[in-house]
């Protein structure tokens, strides 16, 4: 592997890992980390990046994100909110084309506060975090709305739009109603991962037929 390198434009620095951002400025990035080359964080001093996680290329990130170990983000997904942030858990993934919103405009009684328009005009609109749990998986180009709140091993298929409502934990939903699907099975999973983060040999796979 080649050595990292640098170079300087006249006005901004940049780190050859990325071509939009110096990586350095990462406000945290634990071991084994990967981020693509063409990942753009608009804020990197406010994200948090855990051990082993993965952020792919042509990611959009415009707010505060802190990211557990282990996580994935494939390609073209939108991560946006201005002020607020994103939270996401251990073992995180979201799929491909997906988006996760913060902020969100007022579309029914309307409101007045886009980026281009000077902060003292702003009215109305949503701000609120989102929190993913360990083990949530977003299927590939689903839309998270300002807010949402996703417990432990929710999951939910491709084309969902996830609204600031009550899940119940390791349970697949799915469509634009996001409605409830299917349980999942969570004691195999939550084995191997308590496996890898202890640092252990992976499980057999007897012993993940018989965790059920």
């Amino acid at each position: 592997m080649a050595d990292k390198t640098s170079f300087d434009t006249g006005n901004i620095f940049f780190d050859t890992d990325n071509i939009f951002f110096d990586t350095a400025r990462i406000g945290h990035r634990g071991d084994g980390v990967i981020i693509g080359k063409t990942v753009r964080l608009r804020r990197p001093e406010a994200c948090s990046i855990g051990v082993g996680s993965i952020i792919d290329d042509f990611v959009y990130v415009s707010c505060a994100l802190q990211m557990g170990r282990h996580g994935h983000i494939a390609p073209n997904v939108v991560l946006s909110g201005g002020g607020a942030r994103i939270v996401m858990g251990d073992f995180v993934g979201i799929g491909a084309g997906s988006s996760v919103h913060c902020a969100s405009s007022d579309y029914l009684t309307a409101s007045f506060e886009l980026p281009s328009i000077p902060s003292d005009y702003h009215f109305g609109g949503t701000v609120a975090d989102v929190e993913f749990a360990d083990h949530v998986l977003i299927g590939a180009h689903s839309i998270i709305l300002p807010g949402t709140v996703l417990p432990e091993g929710f999951a939910c298929s491709a084309h969902s739009i996830v609204r600031n409502k009550r899940y119940e934990p390791w349970t697949l939903y799915g469509g634009p109603d996001c409605r409830k699907l299917f349980k999942r099975r969570p004691h195999a999973v939550k084995l191997q991962a308590q496996r890898l983060l202890d640092g252990l040999p992976p499980a057999t796979a007897e012993e993940l037929k018989n965790a059920g």
